[in-house]
């Protein structure tokens, strides 16, 4: 209840976790749009290699925009195996009816130059989503409150915490004991009050009716001089 009521809100309105975590996703966003612009310098929507007009584009991809279509590394993997040679393209993987992909180029494409570019384009977008599963899985989590409490208790818990712990499980057992305890003291208390305060009162109202069926008023008075069971009974006659 601390922790979900003070801690974790005090977390986040006092830890710069959110602008760490936002400058982690504009850095991935800045560095994918850079790399869909280098992708822009040889690779275009048309499927088919024109000499005259782009010599330089070699390969086909499904990209216009870096700006917009570039937002993360998995949507630049995205974009980077969809790549292939275009028809009529110089260079090719050496079997025509298999598509010359951007990572099959790395290792078939027959141009050593395009061979080695097409290698460190795959190397560094391999490299890019290591990273970017890494911060996702290691990273990002530690920079939420809820979870980073949440960690910190459990490794407490085990380790250093334990006396703590063991006395908060003695505080819930006692607090059960005496729960039972209070139980069974309202069942006995009121178990008393019917068996004797209310005999009391029953015996009080057998006297006056046997006085009033008498016809006198009598005070009884046990008298311990007498012994036991001898009454003295003082008269008043109507």
């Amino acid at each position: 209840s601390i922790t979900e009521w003070y801690l974790i809100p005090r977390c986040d309105n006092e830890a710069p976790f959110q602008s760490i975590v936002d400058n982690v996703h504009e850095i991935e966003r800045d560095n994918s749009i850079s790399g869909c612009q280098t992708l822009l310098n040889f690779c275009s929507t048309t499927e088919i290699y024109d000499a005259a007009t782009a010599p330089m584009m070699v390969f086909y991809c499904n990209l216009t925009d870096a700006n917009t279509q570039c937002t993360n590394v998995e949507s630049v993997t995205a974009i980077v195996n969809d790549m292939h040679i275009k028809t009529g393209a110089p260079e090719n993987c050496g079997n025509a009816s298999v598509p010359c992909t951007l990572a099959r180029c790395a290792t078939d494409c027959q141009s050593s130059n395009t061979r080695d570019a097409a290698s460190q384009a795959v190397s560094l977008l391999n490299t890019a989503n290591r990273v970017v599963n890494a911060i996702n899985n290691i990273l990002l989590p530690w920079l939420d409150c809820s979870a980073l409490l949440g960690k910190i208790m459990n490794l407490g818990a085990k380790s250093t915490c334990k006396t703590l712990k063991d006395g908060t499980n003695y505080l819930r057992v006692g607090a059960l004991v005496l729960g039972i305890g209070l139980l069974l003291e309202i069942f006995f208390g009121f178990l008393g009050q019917k068996r004797y305060i209310n005999k009391s009162r029953g015996s009080d109202e057998m006297y006056a009716l046997s006085d009033k069926i008498g016809g006198y008023n009598a005070t009884d008075r046990y008298s311990p001089k007498n012994g036991p069971g001898v009454m003295n009974r003082e008269m008043n006659y109507n």
